[in-house]
């Protein structure tokens, strides 16, 4: 996710060293690492992370599931992902916390 371009935005969200970027005053734009718990019968956020472009998604997806697990207390929960959530330690956790699950793998998975 794009964020607006400022020093400020530069220093919190860092920026990744490549052949084209050196230091901070060659960063033409500011990246994001966005990802949420999102409700799709009611059409809303449960929970939303923004964190700097270098952070994992798996620790986000982690942390939306801990956040969010006191009002989903009692219901029964299908977790929808992507396929780069489909690790162990997410399903594993999934299913201690007795949510069902439904994860798009790879063609060849």
């Amino acid at each position: 996710m794009e964020i607006p371009y400022n020093v400020y935005n530069i220093y919190d969200f860092h920026f990744v060293e490549n052949q084209h970027i050196i230091d901070m005053f060659d960063v033409k734009k500011v990246q994001s690492k966005a990802g949420g718990l999102y409700d799709v019968l009611n059409g809303l956020f449960i929970d939303f992370s923004l964190r700097p472009a270098p952070y994992s998604e798996l620790p986000l997806a982690f942390s939306h599931l801990y956040r969010s697990q006191s009002i989903f207390k009692g219901k029964n929960v299908i977790y929808l992902a992507d396929r780069y959530y489909g690790s162990a330690e997410i399903i594993s956790h999934l299913e201690c916390i007795d949510y069902h699950y439904i994860i798009r793998g790879k063609s060849n998975f």
